[in-house]
């Protein structure tokens, strides 16, 4: 008791649970319509990775790409100019460049996840 807040928490499986998680209407629709659904004998046990490639699909058509550093760690460049930048254009939508592009700015010193960074050689290490 008292672990969830109503029909709309976002750890159930309700529809506006699903909703306040951002599925989107298209893409719960595409998954009825993939599973079937029926008032009887609906009794299936369906993968909740099915739920999530249907979103996905969805979401791909309808966001862009951004990114964010969770947990920067500092790297500054020793060949780099204090005042040079470089810049590189990349996709909103990867492989559809016609919906959108954003501009990377590339200084002296940038940010980087922690968890991508090594001191050492670690056999299998792709950070």
């Amino acid at each position: 008791r008292g672990i969830c807040d109503s029909w709309s928490d976002p750890r159930l499986m309700t529809l506006n649970g699903l909703k306040r998680r951002g599925y989107t209407p298209e893409a719960i629709n595409e998954f009825c319509d993939c599973i079937g659904v029926a008032k009887k004998g609906n009794e299936k046990v369906i993968d909740v990775r099915l739920l999530e490639h249907f979103i996905r699909k969805d979401l791909d058509e309808k966001a862009p790409r951004t990114y964010c550093v969770t947990d920067p760690l500092r790297v500054v460049f020793e060949d780099i100019a204090e005042d040079e930048e470089k810049t590189e254009e990349g996709d909103l939508f990867p492989g559809r460049p016609e919906k959108g592009k954003t501009t990377y700015t590339l200084t002296k010193s940038i940010f980087i996840e922690e968890s991508d960074f090594s001191e050492e050689h670690k056999a299998k290490y792709y950070g």
